[in-house]
C-alpha cells in the first residue's frame, strides 16, 4: 500500500490488501514525519472481518528523537480472519496548524496472537479512544463470560458444525447460531451489554470475543 497523507485534525485510513490478493490477517503500520517533529500521533486500529468490524485497539505515537528514526513501524497488528482495516489517526493538540506526516499499511508474516504489539516508543492505549479496556478471549474453557459492552466476536468451524449461544440474565437466550463446516462468521453488537456469556461448541478452528470495559 503505498503511503497515505494525515491531516489534522484526524484522518480515515482503509486498508484492504484481499483488493490485491495478499492476506492481511497481520499488519505492519508504519509512520513516516519530519525528523524535527514533537507531534505524537493516536491511531485506532479496527479490523474488518466477513462477518463485520472489530476494534482492536488505539496506540499512541512518540514522536522523533535522537534515537528514534523519522521513518519507523509503530506497531504491529493481528486479527485472524481479517479482510481489511480502517485506521482513524489524529495528532495529540496542541499541534502546529501545518502538522502532517505519512501512514503506510502492508501485510507481514502472518501472526499467532489476536491484538496489538506497539513499537519504537508507541504506547497500547485503553478502551475508545484511550478511555477503557479492551479485553480479548480465543482459548480456554468453551465459556467466555463478558462484564461490558461487546465489541466484536468472529467463529470459524473447523471439520463440523460449529455452534454459539449468547445467554445473558438481563435479556435472557439469543437464538444459537450456527456455523457450517469450514464457514467463518461473526458480528459486531454493539447493543449487548454485559454481564453476557459466549458459549461456544461443536468443531471450532478458531474463535474470539471481544469487549471494552470502561474505567474513567
Amino acid at each position: 500500500m503505498s503511503a497515505s497523507p494525515l491531516r489534522a485534525p484526524r484522518t480515515i485510513v482503509h486498508f484492504a490488501a484481499e483488493r490485491k490478493g495478499d492476506p492481511c490477517s497481520s499488519i505492519s503500520v508504519g509512520l513516516s514525519e519530519g525528523a524535527s517533529s514533537a507531534v505524537a500521533w493516536r491511531i485506532r486500529l479496527d479490523a474488518i472481518t466477513n462477518g463485520g468490524r472489530m476494534r482492536l485497539g488505539t496506540i499512541l505515537t512518540a514522536p522523533p528523537s535522537r534515537l528514534r528514526l523519522p521513518v519507523r513501524v509503530v506497531a504491529l497488528a493481528c486479527c485472524p480472519g481479517a479482510v481489511g482495516w480502517d485506521f482513524k489517526v489524529e495528532p495529540i493538540a496542541p499541534y502546529p496548524a501545518n502538522v502532517g506526516a505519512f501512514l503506510k499499511v502492508e501485510s507481514c508474516t502472518e501472526g499467532a496472537t489476536l491484538g496489538i504489539v506497539p513499537c519504537d516508543g508507541s504506547a497500547l492505549l485503553n478502551g475508545p479512544e484511550g478511555a477503557g479496556a479492551y479485553n480479548h478471549a480465543t482459548a480456554g474453557n468453551p465459556a467466555i463470560p463478558v462484564g461490558a459492552r461487546v465489541q466484536g466476536w468472529s467463529l470459524i468451524a473447523g471439520a463440523g458444525v460449529a455452534t454459539l449461544d449468547i445467554t445473558s440474565p438481563i435479556f435472557g437466550g439469543l437464538p444459537q447460531i450456527a456455523v457450517p463446516a469450514g464457514a467463518t462468521f461473526g458480528d459486531s453488537p454493539r447493543n449487548i451489554v454485559g454481564p453476557a456469556t459466549f458459549t461456544f461448541g461443536g468443531v471450532i478452528a478458531s474463535r474470539w470475543v471481544s469487549w471494552s470495559e470502561l474505567v474513567g
